[in-house]
């Protein structure tokens, strides 16, 4: 799991590449913890143009972050989700706690 990311007048952009599954989500919760942390951002936009697959720990990476930025008072964001990653969300119900697209 690759990752870059740039902040930007209060929204944090993280750009995922490859597949999420419960061996590479370890690692990038804690970066993306750390990220989160450092910056405060009132938005944390995810995007997910290119994730090819996800798997019950992508959804758990989602709702964690999405914890988090809730004790900033932050919104979190979904955006250039694959129709079958929205499909994901969508039964996980994702969709109904912050914009998915």
């Amino acid at each position: 799991m690759r990752y870059n990311h740039h902040y930007d007048n209060g929204c944090l952009v993280i750009k995922l590449e490859g597949e999420m599954d419960h061996c590479s989500t370890e690692n990038l919760r804690r970066e993306i913890d750390g990220l989160i942390d450092k910056f405060r951002p009132a938005l944390l936009m995810l995007d997910y143009q290119q994730i090819n697959f996800m798997d019950s720990a992508g959804i758990g990476f989602i709702l964690g972050r999405y914890k988090r930025m809730k004790s900033y008072d932050g919104m979190v964001e979904i955006k250039n989700a694959r129709n079958s990653i929205q499909r994901i969300l969508k039964m996980a119900c994702i969709d109904q706690l912050m914009h998915v697209g």
